[in-house]
């Protein structure tokens, strides 16, 4: 991934490339969003999981968020209408657009996605780049579930100056 004197992305996957659609924005209340699926058969869509982070072309900016919930409507043949599954998705924050660039990720929204806005999953450039090391102190924790190739870190004066707890079965590497 290339960056710009270290304040903006050029390797971030552009809106208009051919990553999938999973769907289309439905609702938008506060920092959640529902997506109306495609049908999974569908040519252009891709099947999308619990924990899958995905992101949302706003013409400003690109939105990101995380899946938290999945339904399929129940089709009950008296409404005669078409009906989709939904994906709630909680919106984690943005890369703002500088020219032909996107700004380092950031938590929070400025620019909202509007209804009908295509829902596309997050390439690994815009994982990279959401978890990119931020500086010398981080700390390598893993890697990310949603893509294992790329690495995890931590800020530890910044996790271990809150309440924190780790937490896990035995056998998976707390200690």
């Amino acid at each position: 991934m290339a960056a710009n004197e270290g304040t903006g992305f050029s390797g971030i996957a552009s809106p208009t490339s051919t990553i999938p659609h999973v769907g289309v924005v439905a609702s938008i209340s506060g920092s959640r969003v529902t997506c109306q699926l495609g049908e999974p058969d569908a040519k252009n869509t891709t099947p999308l999981l619990i924990g899958s982070i995905i992101k949302i072309p706003t013409g400003r900016s690109l939105v990101f968020g995380l899946v938290t919930h999945l339904a399929r409507p129940v089709f009950d043949g008296a409404s005669g209408g078409e009906r989709h599954a939904a994906a709630e998705i909680d919106l984690i924050g943005e890369m703002v657009q500088q020219g032909i660039n996107y700004s380092r990720f950031s938590r929070g929204i400025a620019f909202y996605p509007q209804l009908d806005h295509p829902v596309q999953l997050a390439s690994s450039q815009d994982l990279s780049a959401i978890y990119s090391r931020r500086d010398e102190s981080a700390a390598r924790i893993g890697a990310l579930y949603q893509d294992p190739s790329i690495t995890a870190y931590i800020q530890p004066e910044a996790f271990l100056s809150r309440h924190s707890a780790i937490i896990g079965t035995t056998g998976t590497g707390k200690s």
